[in-house]
């Protein structure tokens, strides 16, 4: 987890540190405080499990993970509606992505969104914005018409 902690940095603040999520709504409450004319919108809504597999592929030292995520990602799987003995099974089945909450979920997506969250976080310093992640969570803050541009390049 380390590494891929590090790997995110600077705009990942959940992913392997304890309390990040509060770090994260902390930072953003103080900023939009602060610049009362910025706003903020959520950056990611998806991605796909090929470009998972090729993020991990790149790394080396993440490669283990690819093996795993190969072999185990289920391309259809059940959807459960509702919990415990009240859960039902929904008229639908999963089938392409991953089931949001399973414990790889969150790794994998932040690793995949790594590269655009960097090159999106040094575009938006030039311009006095900022990007933040809370884990599976990406927000773009910033001036209207800066974030977005961003979020539409995104």
């Amino acid at each position: 987890m380390n590494k891929i902690k590090a790997g995110c940095e600077p705009s990942q603040f959940s992913v392997g540190t304890n309390g990040g999520r509060s770090h994260l709504i902390m930072v953003i409450t103080f900023l939009m405080t602060a610049n009362p004319d910025w706003v903020a919108i959520n950056a990611f809504n998806e991605v796909q499990l090929y470009s998972i597999l090729k993020e991990l592929w790149k790394n080396t030292e993440l490669r283990p993970l690819w093996y795993y995520n190969f072999r185990n990602m289920m391309i259809s799987g059940f959807v459960g509606l509702g919990y415990g003995p009240f859960m039902k099974a929904a008229t639908y089945q999963m089938e392409e992505g991953v089931k949001q909450g399973d414990m790889e979920t969150t790794p994998n997506f932040c690793i995949c969104i790594n590269q655009v969250n960097k090159t999106t976080h040094d575009s938006l310093q030039e311009q006095g914005g900022v990007i933040l992640s809370g884990a599976d969570d990406t927000y773009i803050l910033g001036h209207p018409e800066m974030v977005h541009t961003r979020s539409q390049a995104s």
